[in-house]
């Protein structure tokens, strides 16, 4: 019995020791081709390596005593072989973590390893005889991709089914790069950078992807920029192309609310169609504009930094005149170096008050700077001492000369708000109301409606419903008048507001009367002016 247990620790043992041979338990480091050479011999039978694999020196040429590799449970990093050509006897076919192939000055292609699966960091940096990036189709996701300062890079190819890459794709300083993959299966993306790629030319697709975090793109010597036109959710945006000549953008055409928003260099020959649904920003700047923009004509709000216009060939600021709201701590607007801007009335739906800072310089042609906005800042008894205002055509040189011709500046006449025709319904007795606050009157002939001294903001915020037959049925001052008819159609649909309707019975009635004159309170409308009649 004793001599069958000692058999049986012996073999035991024996099996062990044949496990540990083939394979070490700990991380590897291969600092030299000697070292290299004493793993092939010291594990002929090792295929799956648990944990990390560097390999990193200036000697090593011949990577063939680790051609029995199939799997690393961990990184693989080959770093600073700068005389390695080749990775060919290698086949390893999954690496479980990351594979960084940095500062190997020789390596030419690293094809042999793009197939392998289960990658979630890939950074190629600085190997300056790698002319190729192929394959790696059977990754699904990653953390990071980058692909930087490789100066011989020609290509990036494959990836055709990756849909999310959680941090970063940067595609930085490869020189002679000239074409990057369409990325059109990828989804989710946080941070895309791509810059000092002075020979890419062309950059389309990215057209799945709805969720972007923040951008660089660096046009350098880019032509065609199209794409990123499904994103919903995105932060901050900074498109340049610094070169001269035709630029065709075409992006984040669906867009409604991001971060930062910048767009520089683009040529007077450019086409740029881009951030057309934009409405809610943070900031944004554009930075040598000599092109017509076509976009950023909803753009309503910038809630954070305000708004920059420097070096760019606009005549006037009307392309954003959408904008109503600058908020923030450090609001602000930058007006610099525009040498053809004359008018900045584009800006007057902003509010004065919420306007930290303005700086208007260096603009030679910008001669009237009395505008309402800029008047109404100025004016204010907390203005920023740090506001600029020199430099601009006489007129606009200081902040005394803007304060001299706005006190000069007439009144304008305020204009009469005129109801648009309404359809009275068969039997409906129109007549005339006098009221308290406003003059309004029913003509039953012509059936139209109108209004005498009424300014437009009183309309909206304090108008007073009327029967026909002189009886009052509606009396509710805090209901706006948008709001109103937009429950009104509401109900006429059968949607439910009764959280929001008055709980007083009798104002409840009064209510519940007017619903009952849906088909005539629908079809009231406004015109201010010789604008177009609008329903509200």
């Amino acid at each position: 019995m004793k001599n069958k247990l000692l058999v049986l620790v012996i073999t035991l043992a024996n099996l062990q020791l044949s496990i540990s041979q083939d394979c070490p338990t700990g991380n590897v480091v291969l600092s030299n081709q000697t070292q290299v050479n004493q793993f092939g011999e010291d594990y002929p039978n090792c295929t799956s390596l648990p944990a990390n694999l560097l390999i990193a020196g200036v000697d090593i040429v011949d990577l063939s005593p680790l051609g029995g590799l199939q799997s690393i449970g961990g990184s693989l990093e080959i770093y600073n072989c700068n005389r390695l050509k080749s990775l060919d006897p290698l086949s390893i076919s999954e690496i479980n973590d990351s594979l960084t192939i940095e500062v190997n000055d020789s390596l030419v292609s690293i094809s042999v390893l793009s197939e392998a699966k289960g990658l979630k960091y890939i950074h190629i940096d600085t190997n300056n005889a790698l002319e190729n990036i192929t394959g790696f189709n059977l990754l699904d996701s990653l953390t990071d991709f980058i692909v930087f300062r490789n100066r011989s890079l020609i290509n990036i190819e494959g990836f055709e089914n990756l849909t999310i890459l959680s941090n970063t794709l940067e595609i930085k300083n490869n020189i002679s790069l000239l074409s990057i993959p369409s990325f059109n299966n990828l989804e989710k993306l946080h941070r895309f950078n791509c810059f000092g790629n002075g020979s890419l030319n062309t950059m389309i697709g990215f057209e799945k992807l709805t969720d972007l975090f923040d951008a660089w793109i660096n046009l350098d010597s880019l032509s065609t920029l199209i794409g990123f036109n499904e994103v919903i959710n995105c932060g901050s945006v900074r498109v340049a192309a610094p070169n001269p000549g035709f630029i065709n953008i075409n992006i984040f055409n669906k867009v409604v609310t991001a971060g930062q928003i910048g767009l520089a260099g683009v040529d007077q020959a450019g086409n740029v169609d881009a951030f057309n649904e934009l409405k809610h920003a943070s900031a944004v700047g554009f930075n040598t504009i000599n092109s017509v923009l076509n976009g950023f004509s909803k753009l309503e709000s910038l809630r954070q930094l305000g708004l920059s216009v420097f070096q760019c060939n606009f005549v006037n600021l009307d392309f954003i005149s959408s904008i109503n709201d600058i908020s923030g701590f450090n609001a602000r607007i930058s007006l610099r170096k525009n040498p053809f801007l004359k008018d900045i009335s584009g800006l007057d739906g902003i509010h004065p008050d919420s306007i930290n800072f303005v700086k208007i310089s260096d603009n030679p042609n910008l001669a009237i700077c009395h505008s309402d906005l800029i008047c109404g800042i100025l004016e204010r008894e907390n203005i920023s001492p740090s506001t600029d205002i020199s430099n601009n055509a006489v007129g606009c040189n200081s902040t005394e000369e803007i304060l001299e011709q706005c006190a000069d500046k007439p009144d304008e006449p305020e204009e009469d708000p005129t109801l648009c025709p309404i359809t009275s319904r068969p039997g409906m007795q129109v007549d005339r109301v006098d009221d308290d606050n406003y003059n309004i009157m029913y003509h039953y002939d012509i059936k139209r409606m109108y209004l005498r001294d009424v300014k437009y903001i009183e309309l909206l915020d304090l108008i007073k419903y009327h029967k026909v037959e002189k009886e009052l049925l509606f009396d509710f001052d805090t209901f706006i008048l948008e709001r109103y008819c937009e429950r009104a159609e509401g109900i006429s649909r059968g949607e439910s507001y009764d959280a929001e309707l008055p709980t007083d019975p009798i104002l409840q009635y009064r209510v519940d009367r007017t619903m009952s004159e849906i088909d005539f309170f629908s079809n009231f409308v406004l015109i201010i002016g010789d604008k177009e009649c609008v329903k509200l």
